[in-house]
């Protein structure tokens, strides 16, 4: 497939920056639950426990 580019014209009221990002597909499993994606239902639950006990950003 080649690469494809396009431009677009989007008004706003303050300045923006505007990134649009594509690439080719992982063709891995996908689960989500609002703002957060994983690979498994397990993985989910997980990243939600961390969430609630304030681990689920880890430096």
């Amino acid at each position: 497939m080649g690469n494809l580019s396009a431009c677009a014209s989007v008004p706003a009221i303050t300045k923006t920056l505007q990134i649009l990002a594509s690439g080719q597909p992982l063709k891995g499993p996908v689960a989500w639950i609002g703002p957060i994606v994983m690979n498994t239902e397990a993985e989910l639950r997980q990243a939600f426990q961390d969430y609630r006990n304030s681990t689920f950003t880890k430096h």
